[in-house]
């Protein structure tokens, strides 16, 4: 994201001045020249969310190991479904996930990146009468990565003891 965005920002900057000097005839001919690069950012902000996503399973699906080391009735949290890891993850930790930093905000941009992956980005429908969508923004990214970090940390700690 680091590389992407000043990439981007490059060519807002590019479109911004050609709207200074009056190139765009009309607001559509502006919305048009911003599109392509609104769209490579918001791939990559989504690119950030699947990856922290992708990475939070993963290791989770890690430390559900332990448990099936031990029992051998347990069966392969890579092969479960996301939710019996969390349980089997909880019962490890002896506490629920959302007592770990960072973890409700992992929650938060697994709601949105379930959004984008299934619905177009649409909020669940049961949740709002009339729908909407969940909109992209690059500090929520940052927030992502960083709440990965804090909740991975804390979770390496407690599980340690």
């Amino acid at each position: 994201m680091d590389r992407m965005l000043p990439v981007i920002d490059a060519e807002y900057f590019k479109i911004f001045k050609k709207d200074d000097t009056g190139v765009y005839a009309t607001c559509d001919d502006f919305d048009n020249a911003l599109f392509p690069a609104m769209q490579a950012e918001a791939i990559a902000i989504r690119a950030v969310f699947n990856e922290v996503i992708s990475l939070i399973e993963w290791e989770l699906r890690a430390f559900a190991i332990k448990p099936l080391q031990q029992n051998s009735k347990l069966t392969d949290p890579f092969k479960d479904n996301i939710s019996s890891v969390i349980k089997r993850v909880e019962h490890r930790l002896g506490d629920r996930l959302d007592t770990v930093p960072g973890w409700t905000i992992i929650e938060r941009v697994q709601e949105k990146n379930n959004s984008f992956k299934h619905r177009k980005g649409f909020l669940v429908l049961e949740k709002k009468p009339i729908p909407s969508r969940h909109k992209v923004r690059r500090q929520e990214a940052y927030e992502a990565i960083e709440a990965a970090r804090k909740f991975f940390l804390e979770l390496h700690k407690r599980l340690r003891r």
